[in-house]
């Protein structure tokens, strides 16, 4: 199970990733 924590961990630092870019990009809209 160690490494399903490791996986969501990755998944949401990716999210916040994206997040980050996606609300950057409707703010320079």
């Amino acid at each position: 199970m160690g490494d399903n924590d490791e996986y969501l961990e990755y998944v949401m630092e990716k999210a916040r990733e994206i997040g980050k870019e996606f609300v950057i990009d409707s703010i320079f809209r």
